[in-house]
């Protein structure tokens, strides 16, 4: 026997403060897929109401998370929270006015382009030695921006993923061009992601690992908007470490994972 909780109609502005507040949450965009590919909000995710019932639970495992449903105001968010409720989830809302109240309340990011992920994470070894891992989602908002991405240098170190991802979530690799020192972004527009992620191995500078020289990283560029910027530095517990903070920066919360400490400074719009 299980009990279903009424949606409740969320303003745009309470959206906002949720995609900000770290809690999970799940924003839904039930249009069909072509519809969603010309607009829609920039966290959403594509799960039109006649797939909803075959992919949602694969999607959104826990019952308990929020879940915001969003349409053209043509009813699709109504008939979504009856499936949903009767599937167990408990909590429900609708965004009130639709993608056009979203719109309307003028919430989107700044920038020529916007950084939707900007993740990095240092660990440092006792040697000396570290690896990096930088990860990016970059939004193209206009042509200038696609004229500026469209041209990649190859990432050093491994590659985990170089690609474009078009708002129907299709993928698109570039391919190697002999002699050529950058990679073409395929078929990049505007509206479209291009996704950076690698891993960077850096080698001791002395062989008992007492003097480490950490990267510079920065959390803000002048011409891109920012949704989230996130930096995590895992170092041995036993080393004193100093931390240079340069401008607005937040503070690091630091705790002890095993023989190792992580510090981990997030910035948010």
């Amino acid at each position: 026997m299980s009990s279903q909780a009424s949606p409740k109609l969320i303003e745009p502005l309470a959206v906002k403060a949720m995609l900000s507040d770290g809690r999970e949450l799940a924003l839904i965009d039930l249009r069909e897929e072509l519809i969603f590919s010309r607009s829609h909000l920039l966290w959403a995710r594509s799960v039109p109401l006649s797939r909803l019932e075959l992919r949602f639970a694969r999607l959104v495992p826990r019952r308990d998370t929020r879940i915001v449903l969003c349409d053209d105001g043509d009813g699709l968010v109504e008939r979504a929270a009856k499936i949903l409720a009767g599937a167990g989830y408990t909590d429900i809302s609708f965004l009130q006015g639709g993608i056009a109240a979203w719109e309307k309340a003028g919430h989107k990011m700044d920038g020529s382009a916007a950084r939707v992920l900007d993740y990095s994470a240092l660990w440092i070894h006792p040697d000396g030695s570290s690896e990096m891992l930088e990860h990016e989602i970059l939004r193209m908002q206009s042509q200038e921006a696609v004229s500026k991405e469209a041209e990649q240098p190859p990432p050093g170190g491994l590659v985990l993923n170089l690609r474009v991802i078009k708002p129907d979530g299709s993928i698109l690799e570039p391919e190697p061009v002999a002699g050529k020192q950058t990679l073409t972004m395929p078929h990049l527009e505007v509206g479209d992601y291009v996704e950076i992620e690698h891993i960077t191995a850096t080698a001791s500078e002395n062989a008992k690992g007492k003097i480490y020289r950490g990267p510079h990283w920065f959390f803000r560029e002048a011409d891109k908007g920012y949704w989230r910027s996130e930096f995590v530095v895992l170092t041995p517990k036993d080393r004193n470490v100093d931390i240079e903070i340069v401008g607005k920066v937040p503070a690091p919360k630091t705790a002890e994972k095993g023989t190792f400490v992580e510090r981990r400074a997030i910035a948010r719009i």
